[in-house]
Formats: structure tokens, sequence, C-alpha cells
């Protein structure tokens, strides 16, 4: 995964960064931060798309290996929340606002091919 923080509060973030810790251990299901989005399956974007974002989504887009997958994580990144009424198009969409860790392991889990919880 390639995390992208295209414009969030930071709860989203902080939400997200629970999956590494040892309570939600996402390396048990084959799931791994990355640090470059050439090593990355997944673009996980979090945040309503700002105006400044747009060409660091664009370059990491279009960074990533073949075949992309793009997870929109959060309420600001399906819909722009309250600032916009624009979603980001993603494959998965992840709602909440932020999305609970479990809920949001369950959903990644699911988007690599497994039964989930």
């Amino acid at each position: 995964l390639y995390p992208i923080d295209v414009g969030t509060c930071g709860a989203c973030n902080t939400e997200f960064k629970l999956l590494a810790s040892p309570q939600y251990d996402m390396t048990r299901f084959g799931i791994f931060f990355t640090n470059t989005p050439r090593h990355a399956d997944a673009l996980v974007v979090m945040g309503v798309m700002t105006e400044g974002m747009q060409e660091a989504y664009r370059r990491a887009y279009d960074a990533m290996p073949e075949p992309k997958l793009v997870i929109a994580l959060g309420t600001c990144a399906l819909s722009g929340g309250i600032f916009s009424s624009d979603g980001i198009v993603a494959d998965v969409a992840i709602p909440g606002c932020p999305p609970a860790p479990y809920t949001l392991l369950d959903a990644l889990v699911k988007a690599k091919g497994g039964k989930g919880w």
C-alpha cells in the first residue's frame, strides 16, 4: 500500500497507521506499507482532493505498476465531505469519518481477494 494524503484533517491517517500496530497486524494478511508508489499494488487516497495535490496524486498513480488499485479511504475521499461535491474515482471505497481500523483491515483483506472477517 502507498498512502497519499491529498487534503485530510489527519483522522483517517491516524486510523490507517494503526493497521501496522500489533493489535491489528496487517502484515499477517500479507499487507504492507511502501515508501514509493513504484513498489505498490494499491494507492490509498485520504482526504479531499486539493488543487495543490492533483499533480502529486497523478504522478503517484502513473508511477504504480499494473495492475493498479485505487482505494478511497474516508468520507472526504469518497464524496468530498463538507468541502466539495467531488470524490475520487476508486476501485475500493471505505466509508467513515474516520473509518475504524477493523473496517479498514476488513476492506483491504477483501480487496486482496480474501473473505474478510
